[in-house]
């Protein structure tokens, strides 16, 4: 239970760092007051959360894969966050509405900007299965344009394949008009056609002769188309191998993987044909620019010039400094004045500190000469015989 909070009270203060708030002072505060600030620094901190997500994503729309995303959308989470942190710290009470409002301006145009990018990217993940169809539908459109340009662009194709069909026709005609003569001739000899009579007479000879002649010239046209038609196969052959080898290094040539700005387009064109995911994709634009406005706004319009919070105290604290100094040194003259008598107080302290070293280094000098003299004294004592023998008597 201690840990908790323990935990819950260290929060609170990493919370107040965040919103750039005076730990010592915001304690002084009202609950009001502190939880305000705490919320504020939980803003700062699910801005960089997020942030980092985001420029994570968008990283791994351009590089999939990568590890260096992570790395990216860390630092660009920290630097939104330190952005959110300086703007709380900037912020303050000018003495009226408009001045504080003026001073609010750029930080606006940078939640705008930012609540734009981010909704935008969260877009881009929400709406991924639609846009990923719209990609398919304008890759699939990109090689039908490709195809239809290289084959254009041989041409000479078309032109080879439409005279072989006109050579094939040219035989089926002669076909054609062939077994006309033939049923003619046979019909003659059999008498069901014609002139109506059995046998092979004159007119039968006649369309003999005709059917041998057109039998003869369909030879010939078979054999002369034949030839220009294996020769037109070739060269289709060879120009088709061609166009195919075109088509393939085309399409080589497309990305493997949509890159951002594919990406942003593909939207762009799904949601102009609907409706409903263009409503969506405001909406969350909208909320993520509303998420990252709060904590400036909600800071703004609770700063009051009769407030007693934060912000008065940290002014009370300045013009009670400033009043001090302002007591203390009221002119530049007194202040050198002030300054001069500090350095040669200094002076006087420093010299009686000189004096006092030395007279007790003196002291400890003659005090250590008087013991070695001392000692010495003893040992030459210490030296000298004892006489024992009494002197003799007188009597």
């Amino acid at each position: 239970m201690n840990k908790i909070i323990d935990f819950a009270h260290d929060f609170k203060r990493f919370t107040w760092w965040l919103a750039g708030v005076d730990e010592n002072i915001i304690s002084s505060c009202t609950q009001g007051d502190q939880r305000k600030h705490s919320n504020l620094g939980i803003f700062v901190l699910l801005s960089f959360f997020i942030s980092s997500f985001v420029f994570t994503y968008l990283g791994s729309i351009t590089n999939p894969g990568s590890f260096f995303n992570i790395f990216i959308g860390l630092l660009a989470g920290f630097f939104i966050a330190s952005i959110e942190r300086m703007s709380m710290i900037n912020l303050r009470w000018q003495g009226s509405w408009k001045a504080t409002l003026i001073l609010i301006i750029p930080r606006i145009f940078i939640t705008l900007f930012l609540g734009l990018i981010v909704g935008e990217a969260v877009c881009l993940n929400v709406f991924s299965p639609e846009i990923h169809r719209q990609l398919a539908l304008d890759k699939g459109k990109a090689l039908s344009e490709i195809t239809n340009s290289t084959s254009s662009a041989f041409g000479e194709i078309e032109r080879l394949e439409l005279q072989n069909q006109e050579l094939f026709q040219q035989i089926k005609d002669k076909e054609s008009e062939r077994d006309k003569l033939y049923k003619s001739f046979i019909g003659e000899a059999e008498g069901w056609s014609g002139t109506m009579k059995f046998g092979t007479g004159p007119v039968y000879q006649q369309k003999k002769t005709q059917y041998d002649e057109i039998s003869s010239e369909l030879q010939d046209l078979r054999f002369a188309n034949q030839q220009v038609i294996d020769a037109n196969n070739k060269r289709i052959t060879t120009l088709k191998k061609e166009r195919d080898e075109n088509i393939e290094q085309s399409e080589k040539s497309l990305p493997k993987y949509a890159g951002l700005l594919m990406n942003i387009e593909a939207l762009e064109k799904y949601s102009s044909s609907n409706l409903s995911l263009f409503f969506w994709r405001m909406m969350i634009i909208l909320f993520f620019i509303a998420l990252d406005s709060a904590p400036v706004l909600m800071k703004t319009f609770s700063l009051s010039s009769k407030q007693d919070s934060y912000e008065a105290k940290l002014e009370k604290q300045r013009k009670s400094i400033t009043e001090e100094a302002a007591k203390s040194y009221k002119t530049d003259q007194e202040i050198n004045d002030a300054t001069e008598q500090i350095r040669k107080d200094k002076s006087v302290l420093l010299a009686n500190s000189v004096y006092d070293q030395a007279r007790i280094m003196e002291e400890d000098l003659v005090k250590k000469q008087l013991d070695t003299w001392y000692k010495q004294q003893l040992m030459s004592i210490s030296k000298q015989p004892i006489n024992f023998n009494t002197p003799p008597s007188k009597n």
